[in-house]
């Protein structure tokens, strides 16, 4: 429901801004919101906020691109389109994945080396946190006398490394 305190939190979170050690304000520029659950919701919050600042999107493996071009979703109760309705971006999470999990593989440079591009940095987070970013796996699978690699739950809570395939997907 539109009236949980939960999107008022995230509006509000929205406008907030946080001190850069440098002194600049660092505000969120995209956010991506996940449009798979609850989707008239989510519709509803994201058309009250600025289409250049919010994106509902969908996770797509088979997706050959990472972000797609956007498709109008929103109608009205007669079907017709909503004319400042809402876009959604499907992500190429398979992609993401590979790429993040391809980060995490890098070594810690040696003391007075550079960090090589992608390099994952992280604050003091717990070990669920790590479990789920770690939550999936690639595997093989046949399919008519083909063989594929999927990525595959191993454990049941994902949503760190959904979040970070999202947060990638807005930063795109």
């Amino acid at each position: 429901r539109l009236d949980d305190p939960v999107w008022t939190q995230l509006s509000d979170l929205l406008r907030q801004a946080w001190p850069h050690r440098s002194g600049a304000q660092m505000r969120i520029v995209r956010l991506a919101i996940d449009d798979g659950f609850n989707s008239q919701v989510v519709r509803a919050w994201a058309r009250k906020q600025s289409q250049a600042q919010v994106m509902a999107v969908r996770g797509n493996d088979r997706l050959t691109a990472e972000v797609s071009r956007g498709t109008y979703v929103d109608i009205d109760y007669r079907g017709k389109k909503i004319t400042r309705g809402i876009r959604l971006y499907q992500l190429g999470t398979g992609m993401f994945k590979d790429e993040f999990y391809g980060f995490l593989r890098l070594p810690i440079p040696e003391e007075g080396q550079p960090y090589q591009s992608g390099f994952c940095h992280f604050p003091q987070y717990d070990r669920e946190h790590f479990q789920q970013l770690t939550a999936e796996a690639l595997r093989p699978r046949e399919s008519k006398g083909y063989t594929f690699h999927e990525w595959v739950k191993i454990r049941e809570r994902n949503e760190a490394l959904d979040c970070r395939v999202y947060a990638r997907g807005a930063a795109c």
